[in-house]
């Protein structure tokens, strides 16, 4: 993919969710001092939102130097007070502020973070219309979109790129909606599943109190142990290939079609080396037929257990203590949107909900909800 100035979307980028502190304490030297390695080695996608804690600022620095040479994609949402009428003056402000933030007179990437489906689309097209023939924008991304809405947005021509979760575990239905628009260009993002696949969690798993991995479902259950099965299946093909297992995850995350990019956020140099390597590295064809088969045979596993542990989570009563009982509402939330039963629109303030929840009664109504939307049991 190239820009409209030619410069080249590298195969890696370099992400800054990690700067919000949701995996621990954050050190703004060492994450400057990484972009700077990363841009130095050819990385020219570097990727933020206005919800990554400092990032953008952090970023805005750290590019100050070399803005001409680098792609800085960064998001917007809308505020839960948006409506109809003040959708346009909401995407404006919102992009605004983070040029302000960024220090920086355009973003070449501006993706929307989370599709709000209650809200009309067309006034977010014509906002983001708006910003690129004022120079603000240089082109427009998608980011956390039902599939419905993403084939409407991407009916309008506007939309370069789609940013999606992207690992053996992930099942996106963006590939067959981008298929119908070849012109957009798939960015994958949490290629290691947050560590999972570097094999790092192979025994238990023991993270900070403040680490957002600690209630996420990827870690939980049917989940955790169909990574563990990846990582083991990655170490056996690393030594058959001679290739550590991450240079092997990123190639074959790569390795599909409209996939432009992946997005790396790593705060260790090492790490991202490893990353690089793995872009220059191509799988034999059998080896990546083979692992491609065994990814998804593991995922329909994985599916058909999860859905028999939903079923037995709203089939019975809440945990009683908040930390299990959160975990337990965030693990059926994440399942059933990804089997398509819920919404974004109606995930986003339940998931909101339940991380704020400090009572056992609050977590109780939202699971009360979830028994609601799932129906009756079969």
């Amino acid at each position: 993919m190239q820009m409209p100035d030619d410069r080249p979307l590298s195969r890696l980028g370099l992400g800054s969710y990690h700067v919000a502190g949701v995996y621990g304490g954050v050190d703004e030297e060492n994450f400057v001092r990484l972009v700077q390695v990363a841009r130095d080695e050819g990385v020219t996608l570097f990727d933020t939102a206005p919800s990554y804690g400092e990032g953008e600022v952090w970023l805005g620095r750290a590019l100050s130097c070399r803005r001409e040479h680098v792609l800085i994609s960064s998001k917007f949402l809308l505020p839960p007070e948006t409506t109809p009428v003040n959708v346009k003056a909401a995407v404006i402000t919102a992009c605004e502020d983070s040029l302000r933030r960024l220090k920086t007179d355009y973003i070449d990437l501006y993706h929307l973070h989370y599709d709000d489906e209650s809200m009309p689309h067309e006034p977010v097209i014509e906002s983001l219309t708006l910003l690129r023939a004022a120079g603000k924008i240089r082109r427009c991304g998608l980011s956390h979109v039902c599939s419905q809405r993403l084939e409407t947005y991407l009916a309008s021509g506007l939309f370069s790129t789609v940013m999606m979760e992207w690992h053996p575990l992930a099942s996106s239905p963006f590939f067959r909606v981008a298929k119908q628009a070849p012109a957009v260009s798939l960015i994958g993002y949490s290629v290691t599943g947050r560590g999972l696949f570097t094999g790092r969690f192979n025994g238990p798993v023991s993270l900070t109190p403040g680490d957002i991995r600690n209630h996420d479902p990827l870690f939980r259950r049917e989940n955790l142990s169909a990574g563990r099965r990846i990582v083991a299946r990655l170490g056996e093909l690393g030594r058959e290939l001679e290739r550590p297992p991450t240079q092997l995850l990123v190639a074959w995350a790569l390795a599909h079609d409209q996939i432009a990019c992946v997005l790396t956020s790593t705060t260790n140099e090492a790490h991202l080396r490893e990353n690089l390597a793995g872009t220059r590295y191509q799988w034999p064809k059998d080896a990546l037929t083979e692992f491609c088969a065994f990814v998804r045979q593991v995922r329909e596993d994985t599916r058909l257990s999860r859905k028999q542990t939903v079923e037995r989570l709203l089939n019975g009563t809440v945990p009683t203590d908040v930390t299990s009982a959160r975990r337990d509402i965030i693990y059926v939330l994440e399942s059933m949107h990804n089997d398509d039963a819920i919404p974004l629109h109606v995930l986003m303030p339940l998931f909101g909900q339940c991380q704020k929840a400090s009572k056992l009664g609050d977590l109780e109504l939202i699971f009360r909800q979830l028994q609601e939307l799932a129906g009756p049991p079969a």
